[in-house]
């Protein structure tokens, strides 16, 4: 899921420094396709949490201690 950036170490010869640069534009696309990945991914599982609460008869209180830990089971199986 996350990546590492490159770093861009550019150094000037003249005044003798080095500066780390990192292009920001593409930093800013790769955050965007990741939250968009991640939405999906939250998305997918709030719809599979919703299918398998009412295969059980728990659709109707979704955050009670009993459907909470049937869900937590699912999904560690």
């Amino acid at each position: 899921m996350a990546k590492r950036f490159k770093r861009q170490t550019k150094v000037d010869m003249k005044k003798g420094i080095i500066s780390d640069e990192y292009n920001v534009e593409e930093i800013a696309q790769r955050v965007a396709e990741e939250e968009i990945e991640i939405a999906e991914v939250i998305q997918e599982d709030k719809e599979a949490k919703e299918k398998f609460l009412i295969s059980k008869g728990l659709h109707e209180r979704p955050n009670s201690h009993m459907a909470i830990t049937a869900w937590e089971e699912y999904k560690a199986s």
